[in-house]
């Protein structure tokens, strides 16, 4: 009888639990299936998709308390906001991961997210911290068992540590990592999951053999790395391109670094990687200066003081939050749990505050609309200052009026350069001024050229940037 009450017990609990168990499954292989596919879009550089689909996984993880989800969730997100150049919420993101229960479990996306976090440190210039993670990464990557995936890990953080070596001029150590990564990429057989680490090592050893005045061993592995960004249509380029714009440089073939440095930075400027535009406008600064185009020179070189700035100001912003979290990683702290009395306390003056907030919004909400638009007006003020002083540059014919138009109207000027970075440094300044409304006659009159003139070189940039006929060129460019 006892025996018969129990298996009903427990027909009773599984019958129960069952659905809940199968659900669990469906949800797993659900955050599996998302996760996957951010492999694809990361390589494609879809970062906005990436991050959607991550953040997805991280929320179906948590609920279903999948940890393996969680972490590599974590590592997704954070790996597309390091690329996104998002430095402080990838920290956040990262070290979340370490807080999972059991991380040492998934060598494989732990080694990978203290990669990360070896690159981020790299970037803020914590150079020792940065080789800490990365010698952590190493550690941790020996840990996977699948082959392929060891050696594919191995060789992103040996590409990592060539990178930080080059930095601090230790050329011995950097060719030791380039030698390690390449014989770690010769060893799997699987390049579908390995080349763009191939064409990053090979892109590095041809910088190397660059700096040794080796060129012809420089050619040899730039145009490797070429074929395979050619083979499998690989999205990013910059870096590759940018060695060759270096090559050709040294051998003074002007023509060929000005063609590889340009379509490096229409590569980063597609992708969005910052990082890699106040280096391209310095070469491209250099070239034009080597060839006697002086105008064109000191464009360049003051869209390259302007994106360094604007990467400073990140650094500044990263580095604050870098801080935090490692006065929290040698500390030791952690957050504690909140009891169910605190929780109730903080219930009652979170109900308490939205009563005074509801007795008070109306009385607020005429003082709020009064600063509102105390604050428009003085925007509108500061807005109105800023394009009479643009407009005085150019009735002046002032050199600095590009680069004042470029802090007035940022969003419009990185757009134009985005989708026409062929444009010469005289083809922006007749844009600006026609995107300020300057009339024909005064561009002319302010410039010291004839009006005919002017409406040749309009003409011309209509073609250029294959402006139909019947569209309105001032239109278009209010339009960007």
């Amino acid at each position: 009888m006892f025996k018969r009450i129990l298996i009903s017990v427990f027909v009773c609990l599984f019958t129960f639990t069952a659905p809940k168990l199968l659900a669990n499954d469906d949800i797993i292989a659900l955050v599996d299936s998302l996760l996957n596919e951010t492999h694809h879009t990361m390589r494609s550089v879809d970062l906005e998709r990436t991050i959607e689909l991550s953040s997805k996984a991280l929320a179906l993880s948590s609920d279903a308390k999948y940890e393996r989800g969680m972490v590599r969730s974590y590592y997704v997100i954070g790996q597309a906001l390091f690329h996104n150049q998002n430095y402080n919420s990838a920290l956040s993101y990262l070290s979340r991961a370490e807080k999972v229960k059991n991380n040492k479990k998934y060598p494989l996306y732990m080694a990978q997210i203290y990669k990360v976090k070896g690159q981020i440190y790299f970037y803020l210039d914590m150079t020792n911290k940065s080789l800490r993670e990365f010698n952590r990464a190493e550690k941790t990557a020996q840990l996977v068992e699948r082959d392929d995936y060891r050696e594919y890990i191995l060789s992103q953080i040996y590409e990592s540590l060539v990178t930080v070596y080059a930095f601090i001029e230790d050329k011995e150590k950097a060719f030791e990592y380039m030698q390690k990564g390449i014989a770690m990429l010769d060893k799997s057989d699987n390049e579908d999951l390995t080349f763009p680490n191939k064409i990053n090592l090979l892109s590095q050893i041809g910088e190397y053999y660059l700096q040794q005045r080796n060129y012809e061993r420089a050619t040899d592995y730039l145009n490797d790395a070429m074929l395979l960004i050619d083979k499998y249509e690989f999205r990013y380029n910059a870096f590759t391109k940018r060695v060759l714009g270096n090559l050709f440089f040294d051998l003074n073939d002007y023509e060929l670094a000005l063609k590889h440095y340009k379509e490096a930075l229409a590569n980063a400027t597609d992708l969005g990687l910052k990082v890699e535009y106040p280096i391209l406008n310095r070469k491209l600064s250099e070239v034009f200066e080597a060839i006697g185009m002086t105008d064109s020179a000191t464009f360049y070189h003051n869209r390259q003081i302007f994106t360094e700035n604007e990467l400073l100001q990140e650094k500044v912003s990263s580095a604050d939050k870098a801080l935090h979290i490692l006065m929290d990683e040698e500390s030791g702290k952690t957050r504690k749990r909140i009891d169910k009395a605190l929780r109730i306390a903080v219930f009652t003056t979170l109900l308490l505050s939205v009563l005074v907030f509801s007795y008070m919004w109306r009385y607020r909400h005429r003082v709020v609309n009064e600063e509102v638009e105390a604050e428009t007006s003085q925007l509108k003020q500061q807005l109105n200052v800023a394009f009479d002083e643009v407009m005085e540059l150019a009735r002046n014919n002032d050199s600095a009026f590009m680069v004042r138009f470029q802090e007035v109207y940022p969003k419009f000027f990185n757009k134009l350069f985005s989708l026409h970075p062929d444009l010469t440094a005289t083809d922006l300044k007749l844009c600006a001024m026609t995107y300020l409304n300057i009339p024909t006659a005064d561009i002319a009159k302010y410039t010291f050229v004839e009006n005919r003139t002017v409406q040749t070189r309009r003409s011309r940039l209509r073609k250029k940037i294959n402006l139909p006929s019947d569209v309105d060129l001032y239109a278009y460019l209010k339009s960007l």
